[in-house]
């Protein structure tokens, strides 16, 4: 059976070590010690004998031709025949040249394995006979094709680390997961170094090879180490022989080339491989081989590589995906239920990048298996089917900031040796204190990926509801009973076996804890009740919780919302369903009020919160604080009402998705070169590489009627402390041509609103409105029909009273903004009417409040808006996690992501004029514009 890359590739049973599958490009050495499932340690070496692994594609033949022989007297007059020879394994076709004397070397070591075998062994491998040299060259050439045929037939020679090292053959050579050509492969000796960033240790500043640093600076150019350089369609690798680990990868970008190094350099046989990222050198053992690398390294950059080799739209580091499907979501309810499931159905890697990670996050609420759900259980749920998980986020400085980046390691690096996490940057090391990652992304299999502006955090989860409030609730158990109460009936309730024997998640333990003495030293008596009577309290609470439209029925199956209706009520109060019902009581908090009908009152199981512990805050009072501590709460719910959240998110599928997971993987490469040695070697980080894994099956979770066909592109703020490259502004760059085309309308949600301020102090660099003036001011002149709606948070998202003393940042950022939209020369409308007409006539500014009643009193809040969004005449979007300010749009500071999507289907609509829009929702106004009912 041929294998298919990867996720395919057999491996034998040897006597000494049980090896079997692995779905990973990871190396674990651990995982050999007792019986793992589905985990196997493909390349613990480069070359390992026949009997542990095969090289080569089991039950596929390979096929070898001698295409030519060339004749070099003058430079080699005892061997001075070069022979080509072409080699075919299934789809993967290569050449190797080689002289006579490596056919000796080759059939040297073949005689040597044919005596270990038939002597120690007792194996009858037929013996190999290498052809003299004979006087007709023909003869030569038919001779030495028909050994190398014969070779290649007994498994037990063509993998051996002699035949392969011939055939230019490793580990990574055959998986279809690293791509469907096979570049070079040789030994080279490389020299350390040549990484293009900046360290600061000691007091020094060095970037490039730094020969008199005296720091243990990792740009420092140390000595020759020889390796095995593998060249691939859209990257180079180096991997140690002894080990088979990969030490370095250098992905293909804008400016990857290959240059041979001229003698005067002082390298011989020297070629410099160059890209964003780094300078490496690397040298061969004659000029022969010098030059058949610059050809084959050139040959894959035009060729395969050619698409991140030229230069792209909005200059940005991927390509237009014209095959891409795409689907967005308005709030973190639906976002996080659908990556929830994605992160439950990925087979192979799962990469998860953001500012604020919690693991204790909910992602999936409201129903009877919330622990199932949450976050760290299920990374470690996957982790533990052989799911390889790898977390990048922003090393907080705890003095500055409240995210407890550190517990989010130690929770998620003790969960499972399969999941791995890195924080990044160093700030001592690198020097940089003031930026941060900022970029939000989930990608699944490097098939399907999440970008937008939401962390994985609390405080995010959301719906289109938006409740201020979140009193205790009622958790009814339709035949079931979790506590042995005096007379409630007792039948199956669904357990979390998906997580452990325990069937109380962690609040409600909490909450036992302080509410069962409670309810002991008051004297509740259990008294047993009639079912009639149980029936009729159950029908009224049924009849409340539908008037006040708060009623959520959830299959155990599918956790899926249903409608409650009044022919469901009296099944539902026989006890005839077994699923779980959830009551709201936001007006009330008597335990008399909220206490269950089937159990006794104060038992755990009555109280769950929809938004629990550090979920309900409100950051316009405090900040959250203590995260490590998730279950409990940071606000008062008696008082202050919560700060809903209003935020978009997108899902991408297909050759974008893969976008995204090689920005993941080029970010994780490079955090890895900058971390200590010494940090890495606890856990040893592996370097991750761009795969072509197969698509996963979307229909359960995301559905393919809701993606839509559409053009991607992936966009990024990136600099050098971030990824290793130089400054990409490509998120500003697509906002600006979209601003400048917009033809009848642009909608912008966003949590800032900073730009063009050349006279501030500090300056704002970006011109965002500069650009939108502009616009504004061309459609007046053209006289056509040219509206812009822009909608911002009401207050900044900081703590502290305006009227005050406190709230510093609250009111720096409003100054900034007001300066932005209306204060000053250059600002939005002082740039409108210096052009002679009013800008409201273009321009509208709004903000979402929203009220509710708190223990019997009117409350309002405002609407956070955290959405990072820009629609442009219904036809295209920019979603992602960039504000409109010089910390996301400048490239040097924050990193950012982003996709612009733009729709290919269009239809004939009519708003003030007649015009073309596209049909995919992605790109809807009014699926924005329904979110302020």
């Amino acid at each position: 059976m041929a294998s298919n890359g990867l996720s395919n590739q057999l491996v034998p049973v040897s006597e000494s070590t049980q090896m079997t599958r692995s779905r990973s490009m990871f190396i674990d050495d651990d995982l050999v010690d007792g019986f793992v499932d589905n985990l196997v340690d493909a390349f613990e070496a480069l070359w390992q004998e026949v009997e542990e692994v095969s090289a080569f594609k089991r039950g596929v033949p390979v096929r070898a031709q001698i295409t030519s022989a060339e004749r070099d007297p003058l430079h080699h007059p005892v061997d001075p025949v070069l022979y080509t020879i072409a080699l075919q394994h299934g789809p993967y076709q290569w050449t190797v040249r080689r002289r006579y004397k490596h056919f000796i070397t080759l059939d040297t070591e073949l005689r040597v394995l044919w005596l270990r075998t038939k002597f120690s062994r007792g194996q009858n491998v037929p013996l190999m006979h290498l052809p003299v040299r004979l006087a007709r060259r023909g003869a030569r050439k038919e001779n030495l094709e028909k050994y190398l045929r014969k070779l290649l037939e007994v498994e037990v020679f063509r993998n051996h680390k002699a035949a392969l090292k011939f055939f230019e053959v490793s580990r990574y050579s055959f998986f279809d997961d690293l791509g469907k050509v096979k570049g070079k492969e040789d030994f080279v000796r490389k020299q350390g170094g040549g990484y293009h960033i900046e360290l600061q240790v000691c007091g020094c500043n060095c970037a490039g090879f730094c020969t008199s640093c005296c720091c243990p600076c990792i740009n420092q150019a140390v000595g020759w180490t020889r390796r095995w350089m593998i060249i691939k369609d859209s990257f180079v690798m180096l991997v140690r022989q002894q080990t088979g680990r990969i030490s370095g990868v250098m992905l293909m970008d804008k400016e990857f080339t290959a240059m041979l190094l001229a003698p005067a350099a002082g390298i011989p046989h020297g070629i410099q491989i160059h890209n964003l990222s780094r300078d490496l050198l690397v040298q061969s053992w004659s000029d022969r081989q010098a030059r058949e690398w610059f050809m084959a390294i050139e040959q894959m950059r035009r060729g395969p590589g050619a698409i991140w080799t030229t230069q792209q739209r909005h200059d940005s580091f991927a390509p237009v995906r014209a095959d891409s499907k795409a689907r967005w979501f308005v709030d973190a309810e639906d976002y996080y239920s659908v990556v929830a499931d994605a992160i439950n159905s990925a087979r192979y890697e799962i990469f998860i990048a953001g500012w604020w990670l919690s693991p204790e996050l909910y992602l999936k609420r409201n129903i009877a298996n919330m622990d199932k759900w949450r976050l760290d259980n299920l990374l470690k749920k996957k982790a533990e089917s052989g799911v390889h998980i790898s977390v990048l986020i922003y090393k907080d400085i705890p003095q500055a900031l409240y995210v407890q980046s550190l517990h989010t390691y130690t929770v998620l690096m003790n969960a499972h040796r399969n999941i791995t996490v890195l924080r990044h940057p160093d700030h001592r090391r690198q020097g940089i204190y003031y930026w941060g990652h900022h970029e939000k992304v989930v990608c699944i299999d490097q098939c399907v990926s999440f970008v937008g502006g939401l962390d994985l955090c609390y405080g995010r989860w959301d719906n289109q509801r938006h409740a201020l409030t979140d009193l205790p609730r009622r958790r009814v158990v339709m035949g079931t009973d979790e506590c042995d109460g005096a007379g409630a009936s007792t039948v199956d309730h669904e357990p979390f076996d998906d997580v452990g024997g325990d069937t109380m998640s962690p609040l409600e333990k909490q909450r036992s804890d302080v509410q069962r003495p409670a309810a002991a030293e008051a004297g509740t008596d259990s008294t047993k009740t009639t079912p009639t009577s149980k029936r009729k309290r159950m029908a009224k609470a049924l009849v409340r919780a539908r008037r006040l439209g708060w009623l959520a029925r959830s299959a155990s199956s599918a956790d899926i919302e249903v409608p409650f209706t009044s022919s469901s009520a009296p099944a539902l109060a026989r006890g005839m369903s077994a699923d779980v019902l959830t009551v709201a009581t936001s007006d009330a908090l008597d335990p008399a009020a909220v206490s269950c009908d089937l159990c006794p009152p104060g038992h755990a199981c009555c109280h769950f919160y929809l938004f629990p512990g550090q979920d309900y805050s409100n950051a316009l009072i405090k900040d959250p604080e203590n995260v490590h501590l998730p279950f409990f709460d940071i606000a008062d719910r008696k008082t202050e009402p919560r700060l809903p959240w209003h935020d978009v998110h997108a899902c991408v599928v297909g050759s974008a998705a893969k976008d995204l997971a090689r920005h993941f993987i080029q970010r994780w490469n490079y955090s890895k070169y900058n971390k200590r040695q010494r940090v890495l070697d606890r856990r040893k980080v592996k370097f991750l590489l761009p795969r072509d894994l197969p698509m996963p099956n979307l229909d359960p979770w995301i559905g393919a009627e809701q993606l839509h066909e559409c053009e991607v592109q992936i966009l990024r703020s990136a600099s050098d402390w971030s990824c290793g490259v130089p400054q990409e502004t490509s998120i500003l760059h697509a906002y600006c041509a979209a601003i400048q085309n917009a033809e009848h309308f642009i909608y912008i949600e966003n949590q800032f609103f900073i730009s063009s301020q050349l006279d501030g102090s500090p300056p704002v660099y970006n011109p965002i409105v500069e650009t939108l003036a502009d616009r504004i001011i061309q459609a007046h002149e053209l006289g056509t029909t040219f509206h812009v709606y822009i909608i911002l948070p009401l207050l900044p998202g900081f703590p502290g009273e305006l009227d005050g003393g406190g709230g510093v940042a609250k009111k720096a950022i409003l100054h900034y903004i007001y300066s932005t939209v209306c204060r000053g020369e250059s600002s939005l409308f002082g740039r409108v009417r210096a052009s002679g007409f009013e800008p409201m006539h273009y321009v509208s500014f709004c903000g979402l409040r929203t009220h509710d009643k708190l223990m019997g009193k009117l409350v309002t809040e405002i609407i956070y808006i955290h959405s990072k969004l820009m629609i442009v005449d219904d036809r295209l979007a920019i979603i992602g996690s960039a504000n409109i300010n010089d910390r996301s749009m400048t490239g040097e500071r924050d990193t950012e992501l982003a996709a612009v999507v733009r729709d290919t289907q269009m239809v004939c609509v009519v708003h003030a004029v007649r015009h073309s829009a596209g049909v995919c929702p992605v790109v809807d106004i009014v699926l924005c514009l329904s979110v302020w009912d």
